[in-house]
């Protein structure tokens, strides 16, 4: 077994007690949240032939945000009788692949910490936040998941159309899951283009419409699909909690601060200078992939406007990305 054999070992040993720990948790006293039976609830109509309600005989209501996990809460309901447990085994099965594929994308961006890259990722497998919503029954572990495999894609991915392709259908599923991640697509792609006009690349053109292809291939149908389906363009939750305007913004700001004060303590007040000086320092098209995808998942915080359930929903999933 070589060098970089033992360390996967290590972690995928370290997530099978994580794993075990969890379950253990769960089964002592639950954290399903109450936002989770919003999913339920449409997914027993929609399995029921009520079609995607909240209410049996009312027009449709996209009352979820995140449409790919909804989708999962109808496979639950369908097949299992007890879906918030199988729910909860799925965010534990995705918590497991997520701590791997950090400590693989860490390896990629910084291969001589590899002991650093380890200790990272034990300490975001034992953070209270990842253990909460690991068996709360929403999307977010799921969501990290995706998340954390297609930014690994991305910093791994050569010049051929295929890739950039993928990559495309990659950012798509993202957006299927949480529709703010169109921002994060949007980067990405002026990323590759910045990368392939400074190198020259006689194919650029070609990547980067592949690329785009590859986005629509999967948002246009289902965009269409949505519009006729819903008659609106966002979910329903949108227009209940967000809805724009300055108050939206004050909302993300102060959400930002209260919670990042929650995460890191007195840590808090000296993680911007840290980052400041990253900026200054020499570093790889990697880790400033990985800086520019935290600030734009900060911005995407903000716009947002915050929300209100515990635990840092919104910003713990970018923060193995900082």
């Amino acid at each position: 077994m070589n060098s970089k054999s033992k360390y996967i070992f290590a972690i995928c040993f370290g997530m099978i007690v994580l794993a075990a720990i969890t379950i253990r948790l769960f089964m002592n006293g639950t954290t399903f949240v109450d936002d989770s039976y919003i999913f339920l609830r449409i997914a027993k109509n929609t399995v029921n032939g009520h079609g995607f309600t909240w209410n049996i005989n009312e027009p449709p209501l996209e009352g979820y945000t995140s449409f790919l996990y909804f989708l999962i809460n109808i496979f639950a309901v369908k097949f299992f009788s007890n879906p918030e447990l199988f729910l909860q085994v799925f965010g534990i099965t995705t918590s497991f692949i997520t701590i791997v594929l950090i400590y693989l994308l860490y390896n990629e961006v910084n291969p001589l910490l590899k002991t650093e890259n380890l200790v990272t990722s034990v300490l975001v497998s034992i953070s209270p936040c990842f253990l909460y919503w690991s068996t709360a029954g929403m999307e977010t572990s799921f969501y990290m998941m995706v998340l954390m495999f297609s930014v690994f894609i991305y910093i791994k991915k050569d010049n051929f159309p295929i890739s950039y392709m993928t990559m495309g259908g990659l950012f798509a599923i993202l957006y299927l899951i949480r529709p703010e991640c169109i921002v994060f697509f949007i980067y990405a792609l002026f990323f590759s283009a910045y990368q392939l006009f400074t190198g020259k690349n006689k194919s650029k053109w070609l990547l980067l419409l592949c690329m785009v292809f590859g986005f629509e291939l999967i948002f246009v149908p289902y965009f269409f699909w949505h519009l006729k389906y819903f008659d609106t363009l966002f979910p329903n939750s949108y227009y209940a909690k967000i809805g724009g305007g300055m108050y939206q913004l004050k909302g993300g700001v102060s959400y930002l601060f209260i919670h990042g004060k929650k995460l890191f303590s007195k840590g808090w007040y000296i993680l911007i200078p840290i980052m400041a000086l990253f900026i200054f320092e020499k570093k790889n098209h990697k880790q400033v992939f990985l800086l520019g995808l935290a600030l734009v998942s900060v911005l995407i915080t903000v716009i947002d406007g915050g929300i209100i359930l515990i635990m840092h929903v919104f910003s713990f999933p970018f923060y193995p990305c900082s």
